[in-house]
């Protein structure tokens, strides 16, 4: 009784639906506006210095980040991967990921090339270290994002890559992360 009860249903509001929709006038009818369209991102797309990166989490669903890859000039020796993400919660970080046997208590900082400031010194909080890379993170709030993203931007970071070591440093833009960031977590 309930099945066909259920079908009756369907039936009657499958068959005035068509009919009430030709009932209706332009001049009657309130026009909802066309939803922007969602732009697609690949992997591999360029936002400035990035790249876009995705993975499969599930199935019909990716998930995307913004990295970059420092090689040692002279021998194209892997330095580190930036990575830049945004959270459901529209929190954004920097990860910096740099091969295993990384000095841990000296840490991971960055800073604007151009700043001698010390107080302009960002510093990573190490999360982890498995077999071969250490990764830290630091979280950035949406004004420093839009300002670390300006196209003459440029920045140093350091770590020390052993106890014996003086600290490494190298340059890296962060050109295009917000733009970046927005086309991938919107």
């Amino acid at each position: 009784m309930i099945f066909f009860t259920r079908v009756f249903i369907v039936l009657a509001l499958v068959l005035t639906l068509p009919a009430s929709a030709q009932t209706s006038t332009d001049r009657d009818a309130a026009v909802a506006p066309e939803a922007p369209a969602t732009a697609v991102v690949v992997n591999g797309q360029k936002f400035g210095a990035w790249s876009v990166s995705c993975v499969a989490v599930a199935v019909g669903e990716t998930d995307c980040t913004l990295t970059q890859r420092v090689l040692r000039a002279a021998d194209k020796a892997f330095v580190a991967d930036i990575i830049a993400t945004r959270n459901p919660d529209g929190d954004s970080f920097l990860i910096a990921r740099v091969p295993v046997g990384v000095f841990l208590p000296t840490g991971f900082a960055m800073r604007q090339s151009e700043s001698e400031d010390e107080e302009a010194v960002m510093e990573f909080t190490w999360q982890s270290c498995n077999g071969q890379i250490c990764e830290a993170i630091l979280k950035i709030d949406a004004e420093k994002v839009a300002a670390l993203s300006a196209e003459d931007n440029a920045m140093v970071a350091a770590f020390r890559p052993s106890a014996q070591t003086e600290p490494f440093l190298f340059q890296f833009s962060l050109n295009g992360m917000e733009t970046g960031l927005d086309a991938v977590r919107p």
